[in-house]
């Protein structure tokens, strides 16, 4: 069983003066997850459809707290009443986890794998533009951002040393876990335009870059680095 418990505090205010509008913002978050798991399993005897009693492998609680604060600022302009260009930047956080699934049999691995997950934490940036033109039937909204991550969370085996009776064994763990660094940045176009009354056409292409730069996570034999791979479900067009 999972339980989270979150609590936040916050505002955000924005102050105009000539063509400006000054943007600034805060966030407070408190969040305590716990993660309550049992396992057991039944080994067949005696033929088809027929089990053992039902034997405990393991029962473990695990919980995590963060307290976390984030914040945004943002300048925008009004080159015209119909064309706004603004910059802005701000700092976000995914809650951090554990590994809810897939889990290894062995209890000295599981253990392992329930490990918490630290938080990933974002700073992202903005320059863009969004304008309207010929009372607008033209729509014209653009921006370039880049998105720098830590911790950023995701799936990788890695290697482990399990204490068993008869010794240390070293074995392979698919976990998730933390990464040390990785980037997206990129380019975001949406053209609308209604030529005649009932027709309305769009066009959002986008261009994306996401890359992890430094994984941290430790090697093993015949293991390939992840830095510099791309991050899963980012396509590039």
């Amino acid at each position: 069983s999972q339980g989270s418990d979150s609590v936040a505090a916050f505002g955000q205010g924005d102050y105009s003066f000539n063509r400006f509008t000054l943007t600034l913002g805060g966030r407070v978050t408190y969040e305590r997850r716990t993660f309550e798991y049992t396992g057991s399993t039944q080994f067949q005897s005696g033929g088809t459809g027929n089990y053992g009693p039902l034997q405990d492998i393991v029962n473990v609680s695990e919980a995590q707290a963060v307290t976390n604060f984030t914040w945004k600022g943002g300048l925008s302009y009004h080159f015209t009443d119909r064309v706004m260009g603004y910059f802005s930047a701000s700092t976000g956080f995914k809650s951090g986890d554990f590994n809810g699934s897939f889990l290894s049999n062995d209890p000295a691995q599981i253990l392992i794998q329930l490990k918490p997950v630290n938080p990933e934490k974002v700073t992202a940036y903005e320059l863009g533009v969004k304008s309207s033109f010929f009372d607008q039937r033209l729509i014209l909204d653009a921006a370039v951002f880049y998105n720098n991550y830590q911790n950023e969370q995701i799936f990788a085996q890695v290697p482990e040393t399990i204490q068993t009776a008869a010794g240390p064994v070293a074995q392979i763990t698919n976990i998730l876990t933390n990464a040390k660094q990785a980037h997206t940045e990129g380019l975001e176009i949406e053209l609308t335009a209604v030529p005649v009354r009932g027709l309305t056409l769009s066009l959002q292409p986008s261009w994306l870059e996401a890359k992890l730069d430094r994984a941290g996570l430790p090697s093993y034999a015949g293991s390939t680095s992840l830095d510099g791979n791309d991050l899963a479900y980012s396509p590039h067009f």
